[in-house]
């Protein structure tokens, strides 16, 4: 583990005590656009983050994707996430809060902490967890501009690059299937899963047919105009 990697660790741990929750713990997308735990208290929040970045739905998922505070009292009776609340059954996870993690103004992932028992959860409670991402996010903006050579820096940084790539991949979805960000990066995700390749890939490959598609229309509009000129 190197000192930035530490350093998150222990905001991390300091959240979970702050709050009086059973648990927290931090997700970043990684280089290949999949959403990964960095930091976790204890089993059963691991397992949290784990089992969003394998069914591509939760709070983590939503707070990255919509760029918002993400919020449930009681996880088993929330019909946004029901894989999510199967695959967790009898963890003792109940209420789950997650803030957005930016960097460079762009949402690279979700700090989120749990209840073993459900949970009203209050402003104040929002606003401390706001705080404590912002330590987060100050931590990664200094890696990156110090250039240190911390392992996780410099995948957030080849991970911002891929970031920008998929954002717009999924604003094409959005609009062409009329679906929100979720869905439209889950999309992605599992064509990326079924072809065994990168989702920033098979976002650049989405990108790169629109544009396809509007130089052939610009091409044949100007070849339509051209003609009614003879």
């Amino acid at each position: 583990m190197d000192e930035l990697d530490g350093s998150l660790r222990r905001v991390v741990e300091a959240t979970c005590s702050v709050f009086g929750v059973a648990g927290a713990g931090l997700m970043l997308v990684d280089e290949n656009g999949q959403l990964r735990y960095v930091a976790a208290t204890d089993g059963r929040s691991a397992a949290l983050e784990a089992a969003q970045a394998e069914t591509g739905e939760g709070p983590c998922v939503d707070s990255l994707l919509r760029d918002v505070v993400v919020q449930t009292d009681e996880l088993g009776t929330d019909a946004r996430w029901p894989t999510l609340a199967g695959q967790l059954d009898g963890l003792g996870m109940v209420g789950l809060l997650g803030v957005p993690i930016h960097v460079e103004r762009t949402s690279v992932g979700s700090l989120n902490v749990y209840t073993d028992r459900p949970c009203p959860w209050e402003q104040t409670d929002v606003e401390g967890l706001r705080a404590f991402a912002v330590v987060l996010e100050e931590l990664l903006q200094h890696s990156l501009r110090a250039r240190e050579r911390h392992t996780l820096a410099e995948q957030l940084d080849r991970a911002l690059t891929n970031r920008v790539l998929v954002e717009r991949a999924v604003g094409v979805v959005m609009a062409e299937r009329r679906v929100d960000p979720v869905a439209a990066f889950n999309v992605l995700r599992s064509q990326a899963r079924a072809e065994r390749r990168k989702v920033a890939s098979v976002a650049e490959e989405v990108l790169a047919s629109v544009q396809g598609s509007r130089s052939f229309e610009a091409v044949s509009g100007d070849s339509a105009g051209t003609g009614g000129h003879r």
